[in-house]
């Protein structure tokens, strides 16, 4: 974990109200794993706490974060340009496993959910599949035009299946009735599945996969966070063995482990 003082090397618009930020940060870049995030602190005397985001995806040296502006922080991230300091925290908690050998690879992404997925997807692309092994994504969102990374995720040689909410493309509904559907499809092999979104989702989904034990599942967890490192415990989550800070012991989760109410 690295306390940095960085240079904004782009930010790109690629979605209305969604940015892709990067700066350059070699220490991190090299030393990140995909499900990892970062704190960012934001230059403005009114915000006080650092913004958590995940670690989209690094490229050599620069490391990318994609957002949605979602309140004043972000508003004012979505303000910066070439050449701006940034100040980041990172990297921070646990990333996804790697997946099982000889598994399929299946992730699942709502809404902003892809944001972390997309580096798990991008590393899982430079390992050779194993025979028939199958890589595919459910990539879930309101509409067509709030589908992201498409295009790049099918250059990592995988298979998207989308779920838009009113049906302008794909499966209409969300990700987890997209997987039902998938399930009735076909009978799943062995199979690795990651996913980051709502909460909901998730209970979706473990819900879905509670009689496949060929499925082995890790959520990330999206939460409100504060210091970010473990300390004030403001991001528990709860788990069959207790609560667990998402910051720390997280943002990844074995879904099987979690407790929805």
């Amino acid at each position: 974990m690295k306390d940095i003082a960085t240079k904004v090397t782009a930010l790109k618009k690629v979605a209305d109200g969604v940015f892709l930020l990067s700066f350059s940060a070699p220490v991190l870049a090299k030393g990140c794993m995909p499900g990892q995030f970062v704190d960012i602190r934001v230059d403005s005397p009114e915000m006080n706490l650092r913004r958590p985001f995940c670690i989209h995806h690094t490229d050599g040296e620069t490391v990318y974060v994609l957002f949605r502006i979602r309140g004043r922080g972000t508003e004012i991230l979505a303000q910066l340009k070439k050449g701006d300091t940034v100040e980041v925290l990172g990297p921070l908690g646990n990333g996804f496993p790697l997946p099982e050998k000889k598994a399929d690879v299946l992730l699942v992404a709502g809404g902003m959910g892809v944001a972390p997925v997309f580096g798990l997807a991008a590393k899982i692309a430079k390992t050779k599949p194993a025979k028939n092994e199958k890589r595919r994504i459910i990539l879930a969102a309101k509409n067509k035009a709030e589908l992201l990374c498409v295009k790049e995720l099918k250059s990592f040689g995988f298979e998207v299946i989308a779920a838009t909410d009113d049906g302008s493309v794909g499966f209409k509904g969300n990700a987890v009735g997209a997987f039902k559907d998938l399930l009735a499809k076909e009978t799943l092999n062995k199979t690795t599945l990651f996913t980051c979104g709502p909460e909901i989702m998730f209970h979706g989904l473990q819900t879905a996969i509670a009689d496949l034990p060929q499925i082995t599942a890790y959520a990330s967890f999206e939460q409100f966070m504060g210091c970010g490192i473990g300390t004030c415990r403001a991001c528990v989550c709860e788990t069959k063995t207790g609560y667990k800070r998402v910051c720390k012991d997280g943002p990844v989760f074995d879904l099987r482990e979690i407790t929805f109410e």
